[in-house]
């Protein structure tokens, strides 16, 4: 089952943030010092031979079961990390990350957590008043950005869906500690309340095909027809929000929002069928990789423009697409940017070469869909 994650901020302050704060390092040094027991393994271990190595260390520091078992599934994970990387495990680091992270179950007809969600601004969490004792505290949240997580996260509560929290801390001083709650529920909750438009279509009544090119400060748009002719084009541009020293924090929420707008506009006010093609994330991911280390640098400030090249632009394109029913695409990026057909593109319709990037795009997802229909 796949899960979404709702975002609940917090500071708290006085005791509560001192037993947190305490319990959440006890909580990482737990982590660190199972895995210093199979850093030396010669193969990768097993879920079951990092219990029986760790689950007695996790559980006479952390008290309870719950949190133990996080512990031995966290270790997992990085086992599992380190195998599909094929590194070392005597190699692995630890970053300066500080949380708590507790999973719902059931045994014997009663729920046990160590984060259990009120609301959404009340969550009661288990922590340590000293090195062996326990007990229940109630943290206050700064609630949930929008109503649609509100009604997603009361659906969790009160129909007793299993759920996984975790309290991540960002920062602290002498008297306040800060960070967030993370709980994730299940994806077919998430699209229930995040659907916008339900009307459907298939892939032979399709009439327009939209293009998309991503780039570090514009994503550039070509609607074509089935004749491949251009029908309407545009850019959505956000360079006030990726200019070096600006606050881009709003960014991807500004996308979303202009995206939103665009497919209401297609699909709802024009009546149009319409497909969206977009490169392979996957591919531009590794690309920017190799920009990085051999792009040419044209100015100084390559890197920074690089680096910040938002490949997972086109995630969010494909998230907006489900949420209006309209059905998408992937293309080979190969040859988008620099090819001979694109410089046949900019001289034969005067396109500049970031909308010329984008007609291609939409022109190889129409060869797509014919070899499909």
């Amino acid at each position: 089952m796949n899960y979404r994650t709702i975002v609940m901020p917090f500071v708290v302050n006085g005791e509560i943030a001192y037993k947190l704060l305490f319990t959440c390092w006890i909580y990482r040094e737990t982590v660190i010092c199972g895995f210093e027991r199979i850093r030396n393994s010669n193969t990768y271990p097993t879920l079951k031979q990092i219990h029986d190595k760790c689950y007695e260390l996790a559980k006479s520091w952390l008290k309870k079961s719950y949190y133990a078992n996080r512990v031995i599934r966290r270790i997992h994970e990085i086992v599992q990390s380190c195998r599909e990387l094929n590194v070392k495990l005597s190699d692995v680091e630890f970053k300066n990350w500080i949380m708590l992270e507790s999973r719902e179950f059931k045994t014997g007809g009663k729920v046990y957590t160590g984060i259990k969600v009120i609301d959404e601004k009340s969550i009661e969490v288990d922590l340590l008043k000293n090195y062996d004792e326990i007990e229940t505290y109630t943290l206050t949240t700064n609630g949930v950005k929008s109503r649609r997580f509100r009604y997603m996260l009361y659906e969790v509560i009160e129909n007793n869906i299993g759920y996984e929290a975790r309290i991540y801390i960002n920062g602290w001083s002498r008297f306040k500690v800060g960070g967030v709650v993370q709980v994730s529920i299940p994806e077919e909750i998430w699209w229930k309340y995040s659907m916008r438009d339900f009307s459907t279509y298939s892939l032979n009544e399709v009439e327009y095909v939209l293009g998309f090119d991503i780039n570090f400060d514009r994503i550039n748009w070509v609607l074509i027809d089935l004749n491949s002719d251009i029908v309407n084009m545009d850019t959505i541009w956000f360079e006030h929000l990726v200019t070096q020293g600006s606050r881009s924090k709003g960014c991807r929420g500004f996308i979303i929002q202009e995206l939103h707008k665009l497919f209401n506009k297609l699909k709802v006010l024009e009546k149009k069928k319409i497909l969206i093609a977009v490169e392979k994330s996957e591919v531009l991911k590794t690309l920017k990789l190799i920009w990085i280390k051999h792009g040419e640098r044209k100015d100084k400030h390559w890197n920074y423009r690089v680096s910040r090249f938002r490949a997972k632009t086109i995630e969010d394109i494909k998230q907006v697409c489900k949420q209006h029913s309209i059905p998408y695409i992937e293309v080979d990026p190969k040859g988008t940017t620099h090819s001979e057909e694109h410089k046949q593109i900019v001289q034969k319709l005067g396109l500049d070469r970031h909308m010329a990037s984008a007609y291609l795009i939409a022109k190889r997802g129409l060869e797509k869909l014919k070899q499909i229909i």
